[in-house]
């Protein structure tokens, strides 16, 4: 029994350096949405996030440029590393449930 614990405790250990690695990316990342607007026949990018309740709106360029390829491929990536964040986090739940250590 003691083989399964250390498998486990293996597991929780290597999940918890992970969710810290994935932590830190994330906030890396920029944080927001693409935006577009058409104007005059034109179509512009904008980052829309929030900074407290006011929502902002940086702009990128054109929907065709370089920059805005860029940051569609950065916020998709910080959006699967929040989904697999959701998962570890599940996953350190499920292990220290099954360690029997008091879940936070």
């Amino acid at each position: 029994m003691d083989t399964v614990r250390d498998m486990l405790e293996d597991s929780l250990q290597h999940t918890l350096e992970a969710l810290d690695l994935y932590q830190k990316r994330i906030e890396e990342l920029p944080k927001g949405s693409l935006s577009m607007k058409n104007i005059n026949g034109h179509i512009y990018c904008y980052l829309a996030y929030r900074e407290g309740k006011k929502v902002m709106n940086d702009y990128l360029g054109k929907l065709a440029s370089e920059e805005v390829q860029v940051m569609k491929k950065k916020i998709d990536q910080r959006k699967r590393y929040q989904k697999a964040v959701k998962e570890m986090k599940k996953e350190i739940k499920f292990l220290r449930k099954a360690l029997d250590i008091e879940v936070a």
